[in-house]
């Protein structure tokens, strides 16, 4: 993740979120021809489904970033594997003027889709079929709901109604729209 000042583009800040595991730079290796420098076989965190693939939430000085622990086995350099048991996700809390992390949480599932700040609230789906909700100051879990089987929908707010789309497809499930209030 990074910070940018909004009137001159300058980097002011970047942050690294989830698991890396020392292969940020084998795009520019590879760009610039250095395969030598690529060793395979190998494990790449985050892989090619893993980082950062939802939209973020902004609260205040706060921006929320969720994060998909996902890797990759490189077996070659064109033979690439998922590798299993690696998924998981993280939310987490950053100051925007720093990019200094506030909170972390761990999710045993990733995020595919956007974070939702509302109120006093932030919210993810995590592709388990969980809707979690954080105190978005401390981090604290404070809600909880089982929406589907799977999950990687978007997510939106009027008052105290979360709207919630749910399902995956792949997966033979018939999407749906879910309003759920946060007052249960």
């Amino acid at each position: 993740v990074v910070g940018l000042d909004q009137k001159t583009g300058k980097l002011l800040w970047r942050r690294p979120v989830g698991i890396h595991n020392g292969h940020d730079d084998d795009g520019l290796l590879a760009m610039r021809g250095e395969y030598g420098k690529l060793k395979t076989p190998m494990t790449v965190y985050p892989g090619v489904f893993g980082g950062v693939a939802g939209s973020l939430a902004l609260r205040g000085s706060t921006v929320f970033v969720p994060v998909v622990n996902y890797a990759t086995r490189l077996d070659s350099q064109i033979g690439a594997a998922m590798v299993s048991g690696s998924e998981g996700g993280e939310l987490v809390a950053l100051d925007v003027s720093t990019g200094a992390v506030k909170w972390k949480e761990s999710l045993g599932s990733p995020v595919y889709g956007p974070t939702l700040a509302t109120n006093d609230l932030v919210f993810a789906l995590t592709f388990d079929g969980l809707l979690h909700g954080f105190d978005a100051d401390s981090g604290e879990r404070i809600w909880g709901r089982r929406v589907a089987p799977y999950a990687e929908g978007g997510l939106a707010a009027t008052g105290s109604t979360l709207l919630v789309r749910a399902g995956f497809p792949q997966a033979e499930e018939v999407p749906r729209l879910m309003a759920l209030s946060v007052d249960d």
